[in-house]
């Protein structure tokens, strides 16, 4: 038989991930270069002498994701392919995407006073260089990306989300920056995050959604904001002289006293982040 290719085919592209934002659990992301380097993220605080570190080795969550956001492909209606029978019988319609598939990610919110803080840090620095700048909106702290999951299954996901024990909330501090692996080859620039409880919560966060079968986490939890990517090789040294001149790279605080499970997909004007749930830290 023949087998004739739908307009929309070419839109099917898998991320190579976890794709992280998941590769197959190697990203959110350059997989192979961000997934697997070793050595120290943090190798160098582009403003600072004290080095503000992210282990690379451990997996940063959220860069996976973004790079998966750069390599999924999320489209309306599923590609198909159509089968021509040679016998002259009505041709049939077989859907190879799931549309009912949804991406989605579980994570913490900034506190709007800190998304304000950050917007202003990115309006000075995106003319000095011509990379990839996350949108203010989209900032968030990935604790656990989940991939792909049935639409059908969400009440399944929101129980197992909702079983992880309560606890007090979260204090978050974001503060200095850095590029990722290092200053010299750098794909992503990222702001540092410190957050006491921030791992326990992954960790729990893990281990309620292994149970539902989708995969643990191998590797160290190392969160970060990503505020750009970086895809080809520039100069970016106007970008680190206007960092240097900040008087300042601490951006503020705030306590998380909940997560959300949110969904993720990619628009031709970029990924868009939508919140289906929230998951209060008290009980």
């Amino acid at each position: 038989m023949s087998i004739l290719l739908g307009d929309q085919i070419e839109a099917l592209v898998h991320a190579v991930d976890k794709v992280d934002v998941g590769v197959p659990r190697g990203a959110e992301n350059d997989a192979g270069t961000i997934g697997q380097a070793r050595g120290r993220m943090g190798g160098e605080v582009v403003s600072s002498e004290v080095s503000f570190g992210l282990d690379d080795h451990a997996r940063s969550l959220a860069v996976d994701e973004d790079f998966a956001e750069e390599i999924a492909r999320d489209f309306d209606g599923g590609a198909v392919v159509e089968f021509a029978a040679q016998d002259g019988a009505e041709a049939h319609r077989t859907p190879l995407y799931n549309k009912a598939v949804m991406r989605l990610f579980v994570g913490l919110d900034l506190a709007a006073e800190l998304v304000r803080t950050l917007e202003g840090l990115l309006e000075e620095l995106r003319p000095t260089a011509r990379i990839h700048w996350s949108p203010p909106a989209n900032l968030h702290i990935t604790t656990k990306f989940i991939g792909e999951w049935p639409e059908e299954r969400l009440p399944e996901l929101n129980a197992a989300l909702a079983s992880i024990p309560g606890r007090q909330a979260i204090p978050v501090h974001i503060r200095q920056v850095g590029f990722f692996p290092n200053a010299h080859s750098p794909r992503v620039f990222w702001c540092g995050i410190e957050a006491p409880g921030l791992q326990e919560l992954a960790a729990d966060t893990d281990r309620a959604t292994a149970s539902l079968g989708i995969e643990s986490e191998k590797r160290a939890f190392s969160p970060h904001l990503t505020l750009a990517r970086i895809k080809q090789k520039l100069d970016l040294q106007p970008l680190r002289e206007a960092i240097a001149a900040q008087p300042s790279l601490d951006f503020g605080q705030f306590e998380a006293r909940g997560f959300f499970l949110y969904h993720s997909q990619l628009r031709p004007t970029g990924s868009v982040y939508t919140k289906l749930a929230e998951f209060p830290f008290s009980k």
